[in-house]
């Protein structure tokens, strides 16, 4: 038989083998990735147009030649192929591939190795082109380092919250200002450091600007790392997705502490401004009336005899006239409105001299610690005023220890910075006097310190207090442009420290002062009296021609000049100084240049007017303070009288 004939495909067959395997390699050829076989040896045997099209070789520059001349890391093929020799399957390892232009691609590769009977034929290599993506992820990490650069180094605290309030972000200073880590704050950790009592409206801010997709702003507190919770003002912006979805808000916290506490103080300032301003109006009007009653007072017991019960009666009318003076000249005091008679003063002898006098008030039962420097600057204040800042203070302090306790009071030099300033409205820099009262006492609420300088306002039982002494503390240190702050706390004590503007050395003036001691100065001189109140205006006319001397009447200015026209040449002007019209200075402006030598007293209630500036007379200025008595208001005429006298020279 003969040899079966080896067998053959058809011709058909063959042709659609043939067909298939050119779309195959077109297939290959074409694909969307690169495909290329590397040897045992690292040698390229073979890649797809996709791969040449990619790195720009032609074949013969590409196959034949060890990969490593393709790969920017070429230490990594290394690791890659002993990776493989060990049956190991890579997927999605990325290299950087040098192209013919010298430009490099970043590419993802998988791997995987053909074994045939344990032997390692080649390894197969998919590349995909990724670094049209590589630079985009570049570009948003160093976006996001800019960004994160940024926010890191920015004065204000940032977060971010998604669609649910859940936190997502917070800055650098937000971690240092917490003291906590991120991952403590992430989610609802933010919630943590808010307030209690400000929670709910912070919380409350933000849905209501999460229904309208809006800008919100919000106030609350924040706690710091110390424990301390800050006011902060926040702001935070809608953000949305690429499709236009709400994705949550970016806000920031502002640090606005100071900012608040100075308009705590500038509101307190304000308050404190209109009550002073209705003080003194109260204490002018006042004063008016404690002229009349004292003054005819002691018209009255001039005239009645030293014992009886008509005459008791009027001395008890007498004295409450007095205390109720004593409360006018607080509430000036208070309002800023009183007469100061300021001379270089060393506080440290101020509290020398009233040292026995302290140790009285006070009792045995409490230490009076004296801590002096011993160089202490100087100051500008009235010394009396300032006893009486002392011994109201000590006072307070002696309420506050019913037990006993210490009462400490301390001088130093200081100076007062912009900082210390930006918060104490006020108050000036530069070189200042420090005194320091402080006590052991019960301390005082914040209600309590917010309103201890108003008038009226005490913590005592009904009886016990006025009210007004801390206020006419007050309002002595600033008029003598100085500031006073209050430290305390309850069951810790309290301190008051006073600042007053440190002077260079000078001779200060002493007040002027009125004779006493006499009950009558008779005189026989022309005067004229111009005083708009009339009870005052009859009461002083009364007292004067009692004693003596001419009267001339005028209820204002202008019947003050009609007066002057047709009547005797007066010796002394006493002129009230707040009138309807002209004042008081503009009138003696007038008066004195047509009455050569006439000498001229001032008298007021109230001092916010033409003769005095800063609270201080000035320099040639006669002046009577309402309320007086007969004796005050005849002696002081006689002094300035008597003064006119010694200037004239005999003849």
């Amino acid at each position: 038989m003969p040899h079966d004939q080896e067998k053959t495909l058809p011709p058909t067959d063959l042709a659609e083998i043939i067909r298939r395997e050119e779309q195959l390699t077109d297939f290959v050829e074409n694909a969307t990735v690169g495909l290329h076989w590397v040897g045992p040896d690292g040698i390229i045997q073979w890649a797809n147009q996709c791969e040449l099209n990619l790195l720009g070789y032609a074949r013969d520059e590409y196959v034949g030649h060890p990969i490593a001349e393709f790969h920017a890391d070429a230490p990594v093929i290394e690791d890659i192929l002993l990776k493989l020799a060990a049956k190991e399957v890579l997927n999605n390892y990325e290299a950087r591939l040098r192209c013919k232009d010298g430009s490099i691609r970043h590419v993802l590769i998988n791997s995987n190795v053909r074994w045939e009977e344990d032997r390692f034929v080649h390894t197969r290599c998919f590349t995909r082109d990724v670094t049209d993506r590589k630079s985009l992820q570049d570009a948003l990490a160093e976006s996001e380092l800019r960004f994160r650069g940024m926010a890191d180094s920015a004065p204000v605290l940032i977060w971010m919250v998604d669609a649910d309030s859940m936190c997502n972000y917070v800055n650098k200073p937000w971690l240092e200002f917490r003291g906590r880590t991120l991952d403590q704050e992430i989610g609802k950790g933010w919630k943590e450091g808010v307030h209690p009592e400000d929670l709910k409206g912070a919380t409350d801010s933000y849905y209501a600007s999460l229904t309208a997709r809006k800008t919100f702003r919000a106030e609350y507190r924040l706690r710091r790392h110390d424990g301390v919770y800050r006011w902060m003002v926040v702001t935070g912006n809608p953000r949305f997705a690429p499709d236009g979805a709400f994705a949550g808000y970016i806000g920031s916290c502002l640090d606005i502490t100071e900012l608040k506490e100075t308009e705590a103080q500038f509101r307190q300032a304000q308050k404190m401004e209109a009550v002073g301003l209705l003080a003194g109006g109260i204490a002018h009007d006042f004063n008016n009336l404690l002229t009349a009653i004292n003054g005819y007072s002691d018209l009255a017991l001039a005239k009645l005899p030293e014992e009886g019960s008509l005459t008791e009666y009027i001395k008890e009318i007498r004295g409450s006239g007095d205390r109720a003076a004593a409360l006018t000249q607080q509430l000036l005091a208070f309002s800023r409105k009183q007469i100061l008679a300021p001379v270089t003063l060393n506080l440290n002898a101020t509290v020398a001299d009233m040292d026995r006098m302290l140790k009285r008030l006070i009792g045995e039962d409490i230490e009076l610690v004296a801590i002096l420097e011993p160089d202490l600057g100087l100051v500008r204040a009235d010394p009396s005023q300032f006893q009486q800042i002392l011994l109201n203070l000590a006072l307070n302090a002696r309420d506050a220890m019913p037990k006993g306790g210490r009462l400490t009071l301390e001088t130093a030099n200081v100076v007062l910075d912009k900082n210390y300033i930006s918060t104490r409205l006020e108050t000036k820099p530069g070189p200042h006097v420090m005194l320091a009262v402080s006590d052991t006492g019960i301390g005082m609420s914040e209600d309590v310190k917010a309103r201890i300088f108003e008038p009226f306002f005490t913590t005592k039982e009904v009886g016990k207090g006025t009210g007004l002494g801390l206020s006419s503390v007050y309002g002595i240190i600033k008029q003598s442009e100085g500031s006073i702050v209050v430290y305390s706390e309850l069951g810790h004590g309290t301190t008051f420290k006073i600042y007053l503007p440190m002077i260079e050395a000078a001779s200060g003036s002493a007040p002027k002062a009125n004779p006493r001691g006499k009950s009558h100065f008779p005189g026989s001189e022309t005067v004229l009296l111009v005083e708009d109140e009339q009870s005052v205006r009859k009461y002083v006319g009364y007292a004067l021609r009692s004693a003596g001397y001419r009267v001339l009447e005028a209820k204002d200015a202008k019947e003050a000049l009609e007066l002057l026209s047709q009547g005797p040449k007066p010796d002394l002007l006493l002129t009230d100084v707040v009138m309807p019209g002209m004042n008081g200075r503009e009138l003696a402006g007038l008066i004195a240049p047509r009455v050569p030598g006439i000498s001229i007293l001032f008298m007021s209630g109230y001092t916010e007017n033409a003769i005095v500036h800063n609270g201080v007379l000035d320099a040639d200025a006669d002046f009577l303070p309402k309320p007086f008595g007969q004796s005050e208001l005849l002696g002081k005429i006689r002094q300035v009288l008597g003064a006119k006298q010694a200037r004239t020279p005999a003849a």
